[in-house]
């Protein structure tokens, strides 16, 4: 299997090419020049879009990226697409319930996974257990439970039967596994996975706003109105985020239209009810 590794210029650098090679890869290599000051610069699963082009410039099976310290893991495939961490996380719960070794036939996801990856689950016949939306969270939900996997879409992907920390290096040779067992090509098995579209738009708030937003009579029966009418076929999540408050509104569903026009339906009205001292300030 020919493989480029795009290291970060971090610490998968001196690790990365020799483990593949050692489980008997041909490896081209990117990102892995560290001189202390260019960790994650334009490389890395934070800056994917390098690996995206040099894994189909190099005709490699696949490419695999990861962060400066180790711990994510994104793929692409051989046409240089992304595989993001629902998609990995999907395909390691695929195998992992294959070679009997899910714990209670369980799929642990969170807030920020696509809503695909739920259904992925059902499709699969998985259950489904729901964590918090930090990796602390889901670190707890899979320990406390005994459960065997949940990720994030950025590559932070746990198995705790294999690894008790997210290792991205780990992630990667699991995936390539999987890959070579499936006699198929990366693309094919990314295309399992049918996400659902997504919009995200996010409201900066007056700091003296902060949290009172919650309890808004006006904002969040909107919000639950647009949750009736998403139904089963998608979801809403609207939270706030940092010191200087932004509240982020993500919807989720089959309709691009729909969930476009809730998403600027419920921005809007929250700007409207919290963001009129912010141009004073």
């Amino acid at each position: 299997m020919r493989v480029a590794l795009d290291c970060g210029n971090g610490s998968a650098s001196f690790t990365a090419p020799r483990l593949f090679k050692e489980l008997g890869a041909e490896v081209v290599i990117m990102g892995n020049n560290p001189d202390s000051t260019n960790i994650n610069k334009d490389c890395g699963s934070t800056a994917i879009e390098g690996l995206m082009s040099f894994t189909k410039e190099n005709s490699c099976d696949c490419g695999l990226a990861f962060d400066g310290g180790g711990e994510r893991c994104i793929a692409v495939d051989e046409e240089g697409q992304i595989v993001d961490g629902d998609c990995i996380t999907a395909l390691c719960a695929k195998y992992l319930k294959e070679i009997g070794k899910l714990k209670k036939n369980t799929l642990v996801i969170n807030p920020a996974n696509n809503l695909g990856l739920t259904h992925f689950g059902y499709d699969f016949y998985m259950d489904i257990a729901v964590s918090g939306a930090d990796e602390r969270s889901l670190i707890k939900k899979l320990v406390s439970e005994e459960l065997s996997i949940g990720g994030s879409p950025a590559g932070y992907v746990l198995m705790p039967d294999e690894s008790p920390v997210s290792d991205g290096q780990f992630t990667g040779a699991r995936l390539l596994e999987i890959l070579r067992n499936s006699e198929r090509k990366m693309s094919e098995l990314a295309a399992l996975l049918k996400k659902m579209p997504q919009v995200m738009i996010n409201v900066a708030i007056s700091r003296f706003d902060s949290e009172i937003w919650k309890n808004d009579s006006e904002i969040t029966s909107l919000i639950e109105q647009c949750e009736n009418t998403l139904g089963e076929n998608g979801r809403m999540l609207v939270r706030e985020v940092g010191k200087e408050p932004v509240i982020k509104v993500l919807v989720e569903g089959k309709d691009f239209a729909q969930i476009n026009s809730i998403a600027i339906e419920v921005a809007e009205k929250i700007k409207e009810r919290c963001t009129h001292d912010v141009n004073k300030e």
